[in-house]
């Protein structure tokens, strides 16, 4: 509304008004634009978050990580309980530095908590910025997966539907061991494996699909 009446102001001085003054009123009226633009940067919403990869060299030991051994003896305490607990850790920068580390048994706090059933918990990691992109194993490996998939297997729908809209990457080639060996699939495809017909029905809402495929053969590029 401002700009347009700027505009109008602008039209009238340059017809009527000293040179000075339509001067003054064109400069008001970029920086009008800019600021226009400049609102309507940074009300874009961000894009997903990116990947981060296994690196060997960063994985932890099991319970270095004192949200991760935390969740994974918290079975017993309620969601709000819990959620309270790691928002209170998380305000130590030493704890909040491992948020989205990984350990040797292919868990983060974010994966753990996707597959308690806490969807609390999971709220309040994904409030201190864990990545719900981070690749818990190497590739091919049966760790070589994301929070999601976790979060997928354990049924959780809750927790599903927070990893989705945290920007999860909903088609992502997770591995799973089966009897023919090892494959790579979608969560969408895990979930309709379980017969998880909740979870399955909100992941293709989301855009979701089924694809499953084989670990190449050995002398492959993924071998």
């Amino acid at each position: 509304m401002r700009r347009f009446a700027l505009i109008a102001l602008a039209t009238v001085a340059n017809a009527f008004a000293p040179r000075h003054v339509v001067q003054d009123v064109t400069r008001a009226l970029r920086a009008a634009e800019a600021a226009e633009e400049t609102v309507k940067a940074e009300a874009k919403p961000a894009g997903p978050p990116a990947t981060i990869p296994w690196d060997e060299s960063k994985v932890i030991k099991v319970d270095a990580s004192p949200m991760c051994k935390y969740i994974t003896r918290a079975w017993s305490k309620s969601d709000d309980v819990a959620a309270a607990d790691i928002a209170d850790m998380l305000k130590d920068p030493a704890n909040l530095a491992l948020l989205d580390a990984v350990d040797e048994a292919g868990s983060c706090a974010l994966s753990l908590a996707a597959s308690s059933g806490k969807p609390r918990v999971v709220e309040a990691l994904l409030a201190a910025g864990a990545n719900p992109n981070v690749v818990l194993g190497a590739e091919w490996d049966v760790k070589d997966v994301q929070p999601l998939f976790r979060a997928v297997e354990e049924e959780n729908l809750d927790a599903v539907t927070q990893l989705v809209e945290a920007g999860a990457e909903i088609n992502r080639l997770n591995a799973r061991l089966l009897f023919t060996g090892t494959c790579k699939m979608t969560a969408a495809q895990r979930a309709k494996d379980l017969g998880a017909k909740q979870v399955l029905k909100y992941l293709e809402s989301k855009g979701g699909t089924l694809e499953q495929v084989a670990k190449p053969l050995s002398g492959g590029a993924n071998a």
